[in-house]
């Protein structure tokens, strides 16, 4: 009986020894129902000794068919792994008995083999996203109606529709107080939704189709009512009984729009890409790919670009289609390919880029281990460069004389060519640091600055026309600190300002006028309107953050300390002035404050939900001043100082 332990423990000593994916034929460990066969395990423990006398005795006690023993064997076995951890990493569970096992029954080591990929394959990417939203004097209390009839204020967010002339100068068959203003409006509320689809169609290794598809992409929930005067079941909205889909009568929009669709192709490691996708780069002051599920717009650009990684930093460039100008197609065909019919009216865009930041799943790893584990910082730079040029461009006047194709009677003979001869250079920078000295602090610093110069040599299409240049720049700044489950933050950017009046967003001004003369250097920036920094002021009422700074210190605090999910809030209290106050109709230093409450739950990547109240506290600069410089035509009253604005939002985002 001791020559048979002595053989045993021998076996089982050469069996550890032998490499993860080795498959012995008598391997009792892979699975428990090998056990059914007790004989095998002593033959190669006879040659595994090379010695003849043990196999004689061992065959006499036949201990191996005293089952149920062998039901029962596992017990020392399944110890005797744990006694030598070298050999291999441990099991899930203290059996050892759920090891997986390859199609021939070999043991394929204790963790489970990766499957190779299979192709095709499709990644499915996207959310669904509801939101509510009430709206308090939006439009600050400072609209009026001119004398032709037309409505203006300083304030981006329009009136309620019961403000207009039409329905309080008696040109309607009902009274002021049927339909205008004394129905006393003084909050709106409207819901509104988008469900986005991203599929990646995996083809083979090297090829892949990315596309982006929005289905009733901002969709207000009953604007799209299922009745017609003509009807004579459904002739008003009051007997709708149905929502028609969008692009029949009231939505401006088809139901799906197709945002991206880009294709690669990695040619000997090298991904070329070409087709229409988002492009952002940095914070997303000057490029945004609107790929947050609360953003509204995006830049998306017809590029053919490609990228090589040298010693971990990234160098990418390529070519833009920005526009064509007009098309040819042939008449009254709706199938066949069009064709651009000048190139002298392309406006072309090439970009360059270099950059250092994890990209790939094992840089991201890697990062991930070098914050959590090693405790070091980590920096992530880019410089990022665009240069734009046109030399001729559609007049406005015939630029309606065709719609998308320059064919037929009035179409082809009918295009006016102006001289444009616009160019820009582009510089942008982007720093960021991360850095986790303890599991449970963090602090995060960010950085994008943005230089715009240029020359435009014709605006309005005359040949004496005033030749204007364009240098214009601002930043953004993004601050984090959490310590456990309190997180403060301090951001604040800027973007320069322009004498001439008006802000070129929601107030309708281009601001190529300066009090009846060309304005001969454009110099307001524009942030990206993707990039919010508010509720109400620049994302409402401006439209986005130019000719302005602000400073916006927060806080937030989650209940629970978990990376998979929170449930908390957070305050923002932001401040914002004018860089230049003779743009601002109230031509003031002072833009504002705003207020920003929020409480949330989120399950990280497949949920979110909250409820945010907000409130602004707007400044003289959006006041109807007679005899500033921006003050809207038309007005003929006194002083009318901006009133105190709030919105109540709930957003509820599904995301897979």
């Amino acid at each position: 009986m001791r020559k048979l332990w002595l053989v045993m423990a021998a076996s089982l000593g050469a069996l550890v020894t032998q490499p993860a994916f080795a498959a012995p034929p008598d391997e009792p460990k892979a699975t428990e129902e090998k056990k059914v066969e007790p004989p095998k395990p002593v033959e190669p423990k006879a040659t595994e000794e090379k010695k003849a006398e043990p196999p004689k005795p061992v065959e006499p006690p036949i201990e191996p068919k005293k089952e149920p023993e062998p039901k029962k064997e596992p017990e020392p076995k399944a110890t005797e792994p744990k006694k030598d951890p070298p050999a291999a990493d441990p099991p899930a569970d203290d059996g050892g008995d759920t090891i997986d096992l390859g199609p021939d029954g070999a043991d394929s080591g204790w963790e489970p083999e990766e499957k190779e990929p299979v192709f095709p394959r499709i990644e499915h990417h996207g959310y669904l996203r509801f939101r509510a939203n009430l709206f308090s004097n939006g439009h600050l209390g400072t609209n009026f109606t001119d004398s032709g009839g037309t409505t203006r204020g300083t304030s981006g967010f329009p009136p309620p529709l019961t403000t207009n002339s039409i329905n309080n100068n008696g040109q309607s068959s009902w009274s002021r107080a049927d339909v205008g203003d004394g129905n006393e409006e003084t909050v709106l509320g409207s819901a509104n939704m988008r469900f986005r689809y991203q599929p990646t169609i995996h083809i083979s290794p090297s090829l892949k189709i990315v596309s982006t598809l929005d289905v009733l992409d901002n969709l207000v929930l009953g604007s799209t009512p299922d009745f017609n005067f003509q009807r004579a079941d459904a002739p008003y909205s009051a007997y709708a009984t149905s929502q028609a889909p969008p692009g029949e009568q009231f939505a401006f929009k088809d139901s799906i729009r197709v945002k991206e669709l880009w294709g690669e192709w990695k040619i000997l490691g090298i991904p070329l890409r070409f087709g229409r996708m988002a492009s952002h780069w940095g914070l997303g002051i000057l490029a945004n790919g609107g790929n947050q599920w609360d953003d509204d717009f995006g830049d998306y650009v017809d590029r053919v670009m490609a990228a090589i990684q040298v010693y971990g930093i990234y160098i990418a460039g390529g070519y833009d289609i920005v526009s064509t100008g007009p098309l040819y197609k042939e008449a009254f065909q709706p199938f066949g390919q069009a064709y651009d019919l000048s190139q002298s009216d392309d406006v072309r865009q090439g970009f360059f880029a270099v950059f250092q930041r994890p990209i790939q799943p094992e840089e991201v790893e890697a990062r991930t281990k070098r914050l959590v584990r090693d405790r070091t910082p980590a920096f992530d730079w880019g410089a990022y460069i665009v240069a734009r040029k046109q030399k001729l461009d559609v007049s406005d006047a015939s630029l309606a004389s065709y719609i998308g194709y320059a064919n037929g009677a009035g179409g082809f003979d009918s295009v006016d060519f102006v001289r444009r001869d616009a160019w820009a250079v582009i510089p942008d920078i982007w720093l960021k640091l991360e850095y986790r000295p303890t599991y449970t602090m963090k602090l995060r610093v960010e950085l994008e600055a943005c230089m715009i110069i240029g020359k435009v040599g014709t605006l309005s299409g005359s040949p004496g026309d005033t030749e204007r240049e364009i240098l214009s720049g601002g930043f953004a700044f993004e601050s984090e600190f959490s310590y456990g489950q309190l997180s403060v933050g301090l951001d604040a950017g800027f973007a320069s300002g322009d004498s001439a009046p008006g802000l070129g967003i929601l107030d309708g001004q281009k601001n190529f006028g300066d009090g009846g003369n060309a304005n001969r250097r454009i110099t307001n920036f524009k942030f990206d309107r993707n990039y919010r920094v508010d509720r109400i002021l620049f994302r409402e009422v401006v439209g986005g953050v130019t000719n302005a700074w602000y400073i916006k210190p927060w806080v937030r605090y989650d209940l629970f300390e978990s990376p998979d999910g929170a449930i908390g809030g957070r305050l923002d209290a932001l401040i914002a002035g004018t860089a230049s106050p003779e743009a601002y109709p109230g031509n003031h230093a002072f833009l504002g404050s705003e207020l920003d409450a929020s409480i949330f739950v989120v399950d990280e990547g497949k949920f979110h939900a909250d409820l945010t109240f907000g409130i602004l506290f707007p400044g003289e600069a959006l006041a109807l001043k007679p005899g500033a410089p921006a003050m809207p035509t038309g007005y003929t009253g006194g002083q009318r100082d901006p009133a105190i604005a709030w919105t109540l939002q709930t957003r509820i985002v599904l995301k897979f």
